[in-house]
């Protein structure tokens, strides 16, 4: 780690605004960082915030800064601040955010002594328990639906939640964490959306009860499982993660991919848990060529237990629209197949009916594709002259008018 490339700058006051001042190399980057490292709003009076630190992803590096009010500034509420840019495939390995944050100046200092200054990471152990926080309760508030960001009162002890929390973030997590100052919900927007911030006490009843405090310890009576894999870490999901391409952005995704993992090892070939498994993929692996050898089996497998399940089952699929896999055209086949070739038992009629009625409907929400495969499969069966559905047309004519005959136009 200590051989990494690490860019440096410091912004400031450039004429009557906030702007880049000195910069190690980079400028272009840097001045797309300036909006990014100003005060997120104007700081009310009697409000001392200072120093604080942030950290978030831009382009292709992780910038981490420390802010400081600048009492040589010619105008009032002026920052000075400097500024480290990390390449971003490489930080979010690094588990110990503190070696990078030792590295900022605890007060103001001149530019060239840091601009030329040696980095050297001190090897240091990981925080494991910080404001009445013990990582797996962490754990357990950051894999919630709480809305964030998260707070943490005072900018004092702010960066051990920072440390805390990306100890136990995972690779792909870290590369969106976003921390901050926040002197009020409003100033939280995108793009820039923080995860974290910290709040000036005299400032805590802007923020409502939805907003969950980091740094107040709260009493856990169990741990879900999204919170112990999120506290287990990455390995332990690694193999299944690669083989379907997925990327866990947040640690709100731990649920689902929880459940993903589970119907993958447990039920594989049970049509209703396959089913599940496909529908959790389409989520957390949306783009159709990452996992593509691994997406490509699962269909084919999914492709095999459409032949075997009951005529009915294909009511489940009618909501599936196959994001994030290349081959779910084969999918879409072997529902034709199935009804093209079905022997249209009696004991399925109100299950055909159901399924011509939604396959017709243009305004419900079932896919296009599963309304074009039904519609093609009744279409087949009736031009191929398949005896059954003749037969079966009168018992449907009788249980509901108008029923999929109209198909066979």
């Amino acid at each position: 780690m200590d051989t990494i490339k690490i860019e440096k700058a410091i912004f400031g006051q450039v004429n009557q605004g906030h702007g880049l001042r000195f910069f190690s190399s980079n400028k272009d980057f840097f001045n797309k960082a300036v909006p990014l490292l100003d005060l997120p709003d104007v700081i009310p009076s009697g409000v001392n915030p200072f120093p604080y630190i942030s950290g978030f992803p831009l382009e292709n590096y992780y910038v981490i800064a420390k802010t400081f009010l600048d009492a040589n500034a010619s105008r009032a509420g002026m920052v000075i601040v400097y500024a480290l840019a990390i390449p971003l495939e490489e930080i979010v390995y690094l588990n110990e955010i503190n070696q990078l944050i030792d590295l900022l100046p605890n007060e103001p200092i001149k530019e060239n002594d840091f601009l030329t200054q040696a980095l050297v990471f001190d090897i240091s152990q990981n925080i494991n328990i910080i404001n009445g926080y013990s990582n797996i309760q962490l754990a357990e508030l950051l894999v919630g639906r709480r809305k964030e960001p998260f707070i943490h009162v005072g900018h004092l002890d702010f960066n051990k939640s920072v440390i805390s929390i990306w100890a136990i973030l995972w690779p792909s997590m870290r590369k969106n964490f976003i921390f901050r100052l926040s002197l009020r919900p409003e100033d939280c927007i995108e793009p820039a959306f923080p995860n974290l911030v910290c709040i000036p006490e005299a400032l805590v009843a802007r923020w409502n009860q939805d907003y969950k405090r980091i740094n107040q310890a709260s009493k856990i009576d169990s741990i879900s499982s999204a919170a112990q894999a999120l506290y287990s870490g990455y390995n332990e999901y690694k193999d299944f993660i690669e083989k379907f391409g997925i990327q866990i952005k947040s640690p709100q995704s731990l649920n689902l991919l929880v459940q993903a993992k589970e119907k993958y090892t447990s039920n594989f070939n049970k049509f209703s848990e396959f089913l599940n498994l496909v529908r959790f993929i389409e989520v957390l692996s949306p783009n159709s060529t990452a996992g593509y050898a691994g997406k490509q089996l699962l269909i084919r497998q999914f492709e095999n237990l459409i032949k075997e399940f009951k005529i009915g089952d294909i009511l489940k699929l009618r909501n599936l629209k196959g994001l994030g896999f290349s081959n779910f055209q084969v999918v879409w086949q072997a529902i034709v197949s199935k009804i093209e070739n079905n022997q249209f038992i009696a004991d399925d009629d109100h299950f055909i009916i159901e399924m011509v009625e939604d396959a017709l409907d243009a305004e419900n929400g079932s896919s296009n594709n599963w309304k074009d495969s039904v519609q093609l499969g009744f279409s087949l069966a009736f031009n191929n002259l398949n005896t059954s559905i003749f037969l079966s047309t009168w018992r449907w004519l009788n249980l509901n008018r108008g029923g999929p005959t109209c198909l066979n136009n």
